[in-house]
């Protein structure tokens, strides 16, 4: 067994996480079965299969690294999907909270509600591994292990007797899976920080909302809203 540590340069304990990295060929981990259904719509849904072993193994990293972002208060505080103790619940009445506190002061507020197409399909692996490791902190052998958990994963689809060749996965976290959620989370985690407008996120469901004290200001609030993902670009 080799201990992993997860470690901030403020930490003075670090987490552990014991990895058992010389039996990860043994198993299968990285292939996964869909299972669609179609329904009425005629959308097709369904379910993602992973191997058993790979739920143990996935639990107990998920549970090393959630406690790691939690103890060092990493996920932002507008994020209420996929954590413990948050829900729908709180999102909308934090939503509701903002807009009862703009009405009673007067202000015009706009929301803007978005949806991720496919958004644990979307996510880019360099991105996310270059985050984990500059913005969380996450270096050396967890991050190996992570690098090597979305590296090389494998599907295929089954319906009734019939089966589809197996195709790599080239970006996306596993779905169905117990650690896939928490990675997405940190993809997106930064979000709220390239705008100044109030967030809300459930996992990739967002909303983003503005104030101001007239239309006249609100239009010129918007026109000059400027985002800090990469270049500023002006909002119109």
């Amino acid at each position: 067994m080799q201990e992993i540590f997860l470690v901030r340069q403020d930490d003075r304990k670090p987490l552990r996480m014991k990895s058992t990295a010389k039996q990860e060929n043994k198993f299968n981990f990285k292939r996964s079965i869909y299972i669609p259904k179609m329904c009425v719509d005629p959308c097709p849904v369904g379910s993602t299969t992973l191997p058993p072993i790979n739920k143990v193994f996935e639990k107990l990293l998920y549970d090393r690294l959630y406690s790691y972002l939690e103890h060092n208060k990493l996920l932002t505080d507008c994020q209420y999907g996929f954590r413990r103790g948050l829900s729908t619940e709180l999102a909308i009445n934090d939503l509701q909270n903002f807009l009862t506190q703009n009405i009673e002061k007067g202000l015009v507020t706009c929301s803007i509600f978005l949806d991720l197409a496919k958004a644990f399909d979307t996510v880019n692996h360099d991105i996310l591994l270059h985050k984990l490791d500059i913005q969380y902190g996450i270096k050396g052998l967890p991050l190996s292990l992570l690098k090597n958990y979305l590296e090389n994963r494998s599907h295929y689809v089954v319906i009734n007797d019939s089966r589809s060749e197996t195709a790599k996965f080239t970006c996306g976290v596993p779905q169905g899976s117990t650690l896939g959620p928490l990675l997405f989370l940190l993809y997106v985690n930064d979000l709220p920080l390239v705008s100044n407008f109030k967030t809300i996120l459930f996992a990739d469901d967002t909303v983003l909302s503005l104030s101001a004290n007239s239309m006249h200001e609100f239009n010129n609030k918007n026109k000059s809203r400027t985002w800090k993902c990469g270049q500023l670009a002006e909002v119109q």
